[in-house]
């Protein structure tokens, strides 16, 4: 479950911090919560990371439900101060920077059927010569910033800005894929919007076992920032009226991880395609992620759907067939704000399997290592249901 916190994070700078947090210390593995002297605020333990989180104002940070509350449900705290527990102290450094951060990556992967993966824009960094001249005012794309449907990135933090100011369509299903490669979980923080309608806004975590965290931002949820655990997430944005604006997005990777790769890739072509995964050449220990939409918007008429058809698939099994302990195939469909997992290969089959929604069909390929002949057959359109 997603954990909010909505101070203002920013990007972590070069720092020395010593907690005094009369708690616990934070453990050496694992994702977890502590709570601080300082009811206002709590402490993100990250594999032995720790980081200082604010509630919003006039909140306390309730340790039954690991989340920030009203201060009634929180009675351990007399005048905003929690009590020690253990009487130990706390201090840790944290080294991440921004400043040596590598670029943001995107990625365009070509397919069968003349199909070819949405992707984002890669802005030049090249400056033109400084001139006696004035340069023309252009509108150019900020480096780390995703602004279309189908956007994807690979960075340590970055931004959406989708429809900033601008009237959103009604029936809308855009669809970003974030990958934070060096980091063990994603702070997204929702700096603005204009958003007229309740869980327009869903993020969705997955790692080698799957779906790990979600959380809808936006109305009716006041609070800004959420923390979900995970180096690789997908956002999507639904839309029902088209009385409201867009968002401004921020995310930034915590913690540090065993360094995540693989393809991300969001095909919105509405005729449909074929693709055999994987496509790509050494790629072993991935993660990658395909969304497959019916052009950014909810399948149109009303016994048309998005079917997607699963052939030909030969994955490599090392374990059993309930662990999927080697490669794996799962299919989640995203239904009434929520994303389903319809089906989980991990084994040698070879039958056709076919999905069907009105929505998005999301497909998180695990391809263990290079040895293995692990591969399938995408099939999808738009027909009658």
């Amino acid at each position: 479950m997603a954990k909010y916190s909505p101070s203002y994070l920013g990007l972590l700078l070069l720092s020395f911090l010593s907690v005094s947090t009369a708690q616990q210390q934070c453990p050496p593995e694992g994702a977890t919560f502590l709570p601080h002297p300082d009811c206002t605020k709590y402490v993100i333990c990250d594999e032995g990371q720790d980081f200082l989180m604010d509630c919003p104002p006039d909140l306390y940070y309730n340790t039954e439900t690991e989340q920030c509350d009203f201060p009634e449900n929180v009675p351990e705290c007399v005048g905003g101060t929690r009590p020690p527990v253990g009487g130990s102290t706390v201090t840790t450094s944290r080294t991440t920077t921004n400043a040596t951060q590598e670029p943001p990556t995107t990625t365009s992967q070509p397919i069968t059927n003349g199909t070819t993966a949405a992707s984002t824009v890669t802005p030049s960094t090249t400056r033109p010569p400084t001139t006696t001249v004035d340069p023309p005012t252009t509108s150019e794309p900020e480096p780390g910033v995703l602004y279309q449907c189908g956007d994807t990135i690979t960075a340590d933090s970055g931004r959406i800005d989708y429809k900033l100011s601008q009237t959103y369509d009604a029936e809308e299903l855009c669809s970003f894929v974030i990958r934070v490669a060096s980091h063990s979980g994603i702070l997204f923080n929702l700096e603005s919007h204009g958003i007229n309608e309740t869980n327009a806004i869903n993020i969705f975590t997955y790692s080698d076992n799957g779906q790990i965290d979600s959380v809808h931002m936006g109305p009716p949820n006041p609070l800004t920032e959420a923390y979900l655990s995970g180096a690789l997430a997908v956002v999507v944005f639904r839309t029902n009226n088209n009385r409201g604006q867009g968002f401004s997005l921020s995310f930034q990777g915590l913690g540090s991880t065993a360094y995540s790769k693989g393809v991300e890739m969001v095909l919105s072509n509405i005729t449909g395609g074929e693709l055999r995964v994987p496509s790509w050449a050494n790629y072993s220990g991935t993660l990658n992620a395909i969304v497959l939409t019916a052009g950014n918007r909810k399948v149109q008429g009303g016994f048309d759907v998005l079917k997607l058809t699963i052939s030909d698939e030969d994955l490599y099994t090392c374990m059993s067939e309930v662990n999927c302990g080697c490669d794996s195939l799962r299919i989640f469909s995203f239904v009434n704000n929520a994303a389903l997992q319809e089906e989980l290969f991990c084994s040698e089959q070879y039958h056709r399997t076919i999905f069907k929604t009105k929505g998005i069909l999301i497909v998180i390929f695990r391809k263990f290592q290079d040895g293995s002949w692990a591969s399938a057959k995408l099939t999808w359109n738009i027909a009658d249901s």
